[in-house]
């Protein structure tokens, strides 16, 4: 089934997806031991939505030897060169969080003949991932080679590897000049789309219009980890036009100075007070991970890190997705009960107001996917929001991790 996408606000990847999302937004209260099981009992392993999307896919039976068999002859047939150690890996490991490159994802896509739409449904429904981010040149080649899949047929692989082994443009004044992110990822994607819509009378035009595009677009692919280090420095302690900054609304709430890197932090080697840890309800975490794996981490190292090293790193490098999610859900926390304390209207819709917000700026200034009520540690944030009942979701978030980590 062909999913329609809006370009700049891509909700809806799927009945299964969405069907979660609407138990979110009408949840009854329950504990935080509930939630906590609850968390722990939906963790789905990656192998397993694989192989099922694999399977239903290509209409062959859900076993891993059918799988791997099929992704194989398929990597033979176009030249991906998926590996045999990766496909094992990928379709009979059970393991919770795995994290694709770009380039390992797109082979899967052209093995499964997808078009970009179905990939980006792929991408985020199924592997429970960021989609192609195209503020980034290579994932931006993949994107166009995929909507023009049918022009390119079975070249998309070949012509993918061409146009990334060649020199990128020049940096020069780009014909459009957005003034800020969000202007640049809504011109690439739907600049993207409009390219993939188009007749073509041959794959030579088709790809000189994608080179032409690339082109153009060659100023825009630097800024991405920029705007992503500026967002989360406009809502952690610089604030902005109507933005109250986390550190301001922290001190006003509690008295206290927010640490900048280390508030997540719950080593022993961090030494602060727990009422200056945001995420003090995971101390029990290093126990947990060695007696269950780090696989089934709901803080997957892969998704945010939390060590005062790491931030201060990310700092120069750009912040995880999982760093911008926490920090816009303590954000949303703390001026909703700012604007309560002031009798200013908050609380009933604070669960929307932090879904929409963090998935606009997960995807226009971030260029990384919103929000995904089926992968644990966005649900994990989603039910504080829905599943609290009149507690203090920051209290009500760190009591289901306490006890997640417990089990």
């Amino acid at each position: 089934m062909r999913v329609t996408i809006e370009a700049g606000f891509p909700y809806r990847f799927g009945a299964m997806t969405e069907g979660v999302l609407e138990g979110y937004r009408s949840a009854s209260c329950v504990s935080a031991a509930a939630a906590a099981q609850e968390l722990a009992a939906e963790m789905v392993p990656f192998n397993e939505r694989l192989s099922l999307f694999v399977a239903q896919r290509l209409g062959i039976p859900d076993d891993p030897k059918s799988v791997r068999r099929a992704l194989r002859a398929a990597s033979e047939r176009k030249g991906l060169g998926l590996s045999s150690a990766n496909l094992s890996q990928w379709v009979s490991s059970p393991k919770g969080e795995v994290t694709l490159s770009p380039k390992s994802v797109f082979k899967l896509c052209v093995a499964l003949d997808l078009d970009l739409v179905e990939a980006e449904h792929f991408v985020f429904d199924c592997l429970y991932q960021d989609w192609f981010n195209f503020r980034d040149r290579e994932q931006c080649v993949y994107g166009l080679c995929l909507g023009m899949k049918d022009v390119l047929g079975q070249n998309v692989f070949q012509v993918a590897k061409e146009l990334l082994r060649e020199e990128p443009a020049a940096y020069g004044e780009p014909s459009f000049a957005p003034s800020d992110a969000t202007g640049c990822t809504r011109l690439i994607g739907r600049g993207l789309r409009d390219l993939a819509g188009r007749d073509y009378a041959s794959q030579e035009e088709a790809v000189f219009w994608m080179r032409a595009y690339l082109d153009e677009c060659a100023p825009l692919f630097s800024g991405v980890r920029l705007s992503t280090v500026r967002c989360y420095r406009t809502y952690f302690d610089e604030g902005g036009v109507g933005i109250t900054p986390l550190v301001e609304l922290y001190q006003r709430r509690t008295g206290l100075v927010l640490p900048s890197a280390s508030y997540l932090d719950m080593t022993d080697a961090c030494g602060l007070p727990q009422k200056k840890r945001l995420l003090w309800g995971a101390a029990g975490r290093a126990a947990w991970v060695e007696r269950n794996g780090r696989d089934w981490d709901i803080l997957h190292e892969s998704t945010i890190r939390t060590e005062r090293h790491a931030v201060e790193r990310m700092a120069r490098t750009g912040y995880l997705r999982g760093n911008i999610v926490a920090l816009l859900f303590f954000h949303c926390c703390f001026e909703n009960a700012f604007l309560e304390r002031n009798a200013f209207p908050g609380g009933d819709d604070l669960f929307a107001r932090f879904y929409e917000t963090t998935n606009l700026i997960l995807i226009d200034e971030c260029g990384m996917a919103p929000l995904h009520p089926r992968k644990p540690f966005d649900r994990l944030f989603l039910a504080a929001l829905s599943k609290r009942g009149g507690q203090n979701p920051v209290h009500y978030l760190n009591e289901v991790l306490e006890q997640f980590y417990a089990s």
